[in-house]
């Protein structure tokens, strides 16, 4: 039997590509506001838009495989705390929830929320679905979703642009930081089973 691999390292550098995506959508955001009244961005604007994009996307998809990798990770402790058959959904999901349209509204929410519940000592004695959910896991996916929706929403004009790209770089902010809570919290929940075998 070997021990399950620690979580802490994956999930300090999902936290930190979590911040990079918010920031560059922030640093986009402002560059819309202060272009939103030329039609035509200048060659420096335009560069400068590509670069940020180019960030942001490398950063969003970086930030989704660390996510991922250290879910998968803090699942098989839960897992190990908990016994398989209590999770709502099989470490396929894990990745896959992500991907499958319509159900990737609701998986990955679903996947973190057992994680939690498993991970909590101090609902030990009650089985995972009666235990409690957790608000921040609820807020955290509410703020993930509506910032990425946001953007995809149809703008009349550059104003409306800016306005939705000021939306979703808020949510971005608030889903980022709540992520990093649940990604600590969880963290620390489990952190002396670490050393629990499968």
């Amino acid at each position: 039997m070997s021990a399950l691999r620690p979580v802490r390292g994956v999930g300090l550098a999902a936290t930190i590509l979590i911040g990079v995506v918010a920031l560059a959508k922030i640093l986009l955001a402002a560059l819309v506001w202060t272009v939103h009244d030329a039609d035509v961005l200048t060659p420096l604007g335009a560069a400068v838009w590509d670069s940020l994009n180019l960030i942001w996307m490398v950063a969003f998809l970086g930030a989704g495989g660390a996510f991922m990798v250290w879910l998968d990770r803090a699942r098989q402790i839960s897992v190990a705390m908990m016994g398989a058959d209590q999770h709502r959904f099989t470490k396929a999901w894990v990745y896959a929830g992500w991907f499958v349209p319509f159900a990737n509204f609701y998986i990955p929410y679903a996947v973190v929320q057992d994680v939690w519940r498993g991970s909590d000592r101090s609902q030990a004695a009650l089985g995972l679905p009666q235990r409690e959910i957790s608000g921040v896991i609820l807020v955290w996916w509410l703020c993930f979703l509506l910032s990425n929706v946001s953007v995809t929403l149809p703008q009349k004009d550059a104003v409306e642009l800016a306005v939705f790209a000021t939306i979703s770089a808020a949510l971005s902010v608030v889903a980022g930081v709540l992520a990093a809570r649940i990604i600590r919290q969880i963290n620390d929940m489990q952190i002396d089973d670490r050393q629990v075998v499968a």
